[in-house]
C-alpha cells in the first residue's frame, strides 16, 4: 500500500463535524486574542515580535490545531478524556489571566503588605 492509497481512503472516509466545528471557532478565537493581545502590548510600549513572525506564529498555530482537529475529526470525533483535558485547560487559564491579575484571590496579608 502506497502513500496514494492511504491520502485516498483519508480523503474518502466520513469526517465528524464536531471537531471540526469546535476546531474552527478555536482557531478564531486564537486569533482574535493574539491580535488584541499584541495590540495591548503595543498600547503600552511593551516590545512585541515583528509583525511577520507574529503573522508567522499565528499561522503555524493554526495550521498546527487545523491538523490536531482533522485527526480527531477522521477518528471517532472527540474523546470525552479531550473533552475533560480541554475544559480544565480553559478554567485554569482564566483564573490565572483574569483573576489574579485583577487582584482578586489575593490574600488579605499581600494586600495590606502592599499598601503600607
Amino acid at each position: 500500500m502506497d502513500i496514494s492509497q492511504i491520502f485516498r481512503w483519508r480523503i474518502s472516509c466520513s469526517l465528524h463535524r464536531l471537531p471540526l466545528l469546535l476546531g474552527l471557532v478555536a482557531a478564531i478565537l486564537l486569533v482574535i486574542s493574539e491580535i488584541n493581545s499584541r495590540k495591548k502590548k503595543i498600547e503600552y510600549d511593551f516590545e512585541v515580535i515583528s509583525k511577520n513572525m507574529f503573522i508567522l506564529k499565528l499561522a503555524f498555530t493554526v495550521v498546527l490545531l487545523g491538523a490536531i482537529t482533522y485527526v480527531l475529526a477522521g477518528y471517532n470525533g472527540l474523546s470525552w478524556t479531550a473533552v475533560i483535558v480541554l475544559v480544565v485547560t480553559l478554567v485554569y487559564q482564566f483564573i490565572t489571566t483574569k483573576l489574579f491579575s485583577a487582584g482578586t484571590f489575593m490574600p488579605s496579608a499581600v494586600t495590606q503588605k502592599q499598601l503600607s
